[in-house]
This record gives structure tokens, C-alpha cells and sequence, in this order.
């Protein structure tokens, strides 16, 4: 299975791997990081798409990256749930009693030059992918109601703070990334996050219809 990843940085990278190859298993899978495209950021290429939501969408935005990315097993679409707070975003959303976060997962699918694909599996960490890392590492409830995860990571003493900002980097988050995993397979612990517990059925939902795709037409 082909597992392409969209996502805003290598910290939310590194997790979303994480995630994936525990409920799509790790026999027979290939990821595939799409964006942010490290090689060309390092090469300081001024039309390369930056790091964060922006990048996100100007990738799926590029009708020659969707047309690629439809030819995936599955396509994961990450950006941080606070982004809705943003004026530019925010003025563009529906208002959803039931489902707070429908409105911003419509308006990604949105951005995806074509229209969105089977594959596509779109994931709104809330508010950011720190919650799922706090959760793992602290005993902190109801994570995803935290509004600066990253923070909470710095208080916490998990990530250190440059020059007052949390200094995100993938190999600290790597560290706790198999307390999370733990999490999966417990429940009660899971259904405690919901965004994660959504991605996770999305990601199980997508396997098997890859999987009697595949059976079809064998």
C-alpha cells in the first residue's frame, strides 16, 4: 500500500508516519512525503512550497500534484485545527452545530485542484498535532481543548523554549511517539482524542476499501 503524506512540517510528519503504519501495518507500505518538500526548501528554491498550511494548500491547489497524488492508495491531508481561528480562513466556513470541524475539513477538500480523490484522508489534529503528543506524555485530560499545545509541551519540560517559542523538532517527538501508539490500542484512552480516534477510523475505513479493491480484481 501507497501511503502519500501532505502536511504543514516534519514534526506532524513524523507522527502522522507513526500513526499510519500502526493501523495500516508496516508490511508491503511506502510513504511518500509529498509536502513540505524538504530537499527543495533546504535548497532555498524561492517557488518551493513553504512549511505550514500555506504549503499545504498551495500544493493541493497544483492540478499536476493531485493528478500524482490520485494514483495513491491513500492520500493524508494534515493541517492543524486552529487554523479556522484565521480571519482569511474563518470568513470561509460554514457554521456546523453538530460537527465543529466539518465546515474546515469541506473547505480543505476544497483546495484540491479536480475535486478530492478516494484516497484522500483529511486529518485536523485540534488544535495542533502537540495535543496528541501531550496526551501521550502527560496526564492531562481532555487534550484537545488545550489551546497552545505546543506550550503545554515546553511547561511540561518534553520540548525545549527558543527565544520564548517552543523549538519543534521531530526527533524529540519521535521519542514519545511510542506512548501514543499505545493509545491506539487502548479504546477509552483513544476515544479521549477525538481528532486522533477519527483519523484512525479514516486511515481503517480507506484500508479496506483499498483491500477489496484489490480482491476484485484479483
Amino acid at each position: 500500500m501507497i501511503v502519500g503524506v501532505v502536511c504543514e512540517g516534519s514534526t506532524d510528519s513524523a507522527v502522522l508516519r507513526a500513526v499510519c503504519a500502526e493501523v495500516l501495518g508496516n508490511a508491503g507500505l511506502v510513504f511518500r512525503l509529498l509536502q513540505p518538500d524538504f530537499d527543495r526548501i533546504r535548497q532555498r528554491d524561492p517557488a518551493a512550497p513553504g512549511p505550514g498550511w500555506q504549503g499545504v494548500r498551495k500544493f493541493l491547489q497544483d492540478p499536476a500534484n493531485m493528478y500524482m497524488a490520485a494514483t495513491l492508495d491513500v492520500l493524508v491531508v494534515q493541517v492543524d485545527a486552529d487554523i479556522r481561528e484565521l480571519p482569511e480562513i474563518n470568513k470561509q466556513l460554514d457554521v456546523d452545530e453538530d460537527e465543529e470541524l466539518r465546515p474546515l475539513c469541506s473547505h480543505v477538500k476544497g483546495w484540491m485542484a479536480g475535486g478530492a480523490p478516494d484516497s484522500a484522508v483529511i486529518v485536523l489534529p485540534r488544535e495542533s498535532t502537540e495535543a496528541w503528543i501531550v496526551a501521550a506524555v502527560t496526564r492531562k485530560k481532555d487534550v484537545e481543548a488545550i489551546d497552545d499545545p505546543a506550550q503545554a509541551l515546553v511547561d511540561a519540560g518534553v520540548i525545549r523554549a527558543v527565544k520564548g517559542k517552543p523549538d519543534k523538532r521531530a526527533a524529540d517527538y519521535e521519542t514519545h511517539i511510542p506512548a501514543l501508539l499505545a493509545k491506539l490500542k487502548e479504546p477509552k484512552e483513544l476515544r479521549a482524542i477525538p481528532e486522533l480516534a477519527r483519523f484512525v477510523g479514516k486511515l481503517g475505513a480507506r484500508a479496506r476499501s483499498v483491500s477489496a479493491k484489490k480482491r476484485s480484481k484479483a
